[in-house]
């Protein structure tokens, strides 16, 4: 049985590279502290809905101990820049694989 792949994500967070495929990118600190501050969607992750600064709404955002955006699906990028963030709401919505955009 092959080992799972760990990366550091923050000082903090350690996650399975193998489960979360590839993007990490930190949160600004008004949106960490804030999310600090709020329940966790599973054990050391939040799933979100974010609003950008251009008006566009994502979907199915996971948090991952308050500092770090992880992008699930193929993407080689995040579709936001996550400093972008102007406003957020907490799902915990998994119903999806990935980060999507609404229509």
């Amino acid at each position: 049985m092959p080992q799972a792949r760990l990366v550091r994500c923050t000082s903090r967070a350690i996650v399975n590279a193998d489960h979360f495929n590839v993007m990490q990118t930190k949160l600004s600190p008004e949106i960490s502290e804030k999310l600090a501050t709020m329940a966790e969607s599973g054990m050391g992750y939040q799933v979100i809905s974010v609003k950008t600064k251009n008006g566009d709404i994502f979907d199915g955002v996971i948090i991952v101990q308050g500092e770090v955006v992880v992008n699930e699906n193929d993407w080689d990028k995040i579709p936001f820049n996550p400093l972008d963030i102007v406003s957020f709401e907490l799902t915990h919505d998994r119903s999806g694989k990935s980060i999507r955009k609404r229509a």
